[in-house]
């Protein structure tokens, strides 16, 4: 991985009662140790409130300050309501402080699409996701994950146009 402005940390669901779930520690935790091993100085938490409050950004706020993180250094993004929303809203603050480059967190069957996402929206985004959650679901549930995201991925290039994306299939022409 490689330093970048910021490391934007994607949310995932709070239980009842405010309780992090745990895609939502794992996350923010393999966010802190990016930002602890010096990838980025700043960091965007994103996510509004799902179910249960509180948004998911402040959650991690909270956590990530009780982990060592200076206050000074989180930016919070609390009103998205999805994985794009969540970009789009991401790309506005890094347009406002002239960052360029993200280190993108999330669990590795989402990071793809948040990296593509952010992309999109011309930032230049690098995949700083943790696969621990390989860990503890089983299975069939990692397996759910992984097609869900499929599916989200296509939705997502049907919806906004492939043309976005044909410089990643073009290739130069071998020589003669």
């Amino acid at each position: 991985m490689r330093n970048c402005d910021v490391i934007i940390v994607f949310g995932a669901a709070v239980h009842k009662g405010g309780a992090p779930s745990d895609a939502l520690k794992r996350r923010l935790n393999q966010g802190v140790r990016l930002f602890k091993a010096g990838l980025s100085s700043r960091m965007i938490l994103t996510g509004g409130v799902g179910a249960y409050p509180p948004a998911e950004a402040l959650l991690m706020r909270n956590l990530a300050t009780e982990q060592g993180v200076p206050l000074s250094a989180i930016t919070v993004e609390a009103r998205s309501s999805s994985t794009f929303e969540s970009a789009k809203r991401c790309s506005a603050i890094m347009a406002r402080q002239n960052w360029r480059t993200a280190l993108v967190v999330s669990d590795s069957y989402h990071v793809l699409r948040a990296v593509m996402m952010l992309s999109y929206l011309g930032i230049t985004a690098v995949n700083g996701g943790t696969d621990e959650g390989k860990r503890v679901n089983s299975r069939p549930r990692w397996i759910y994950y992984h097609l869900r995201e499929c599916v989200a991925i296509m939705w997502f290039l049907v919806s906004n146009g492939l043309r976005k994306f044909s410089r990643w299939s073009e290739r130069p022409a071998p020589d003669p």
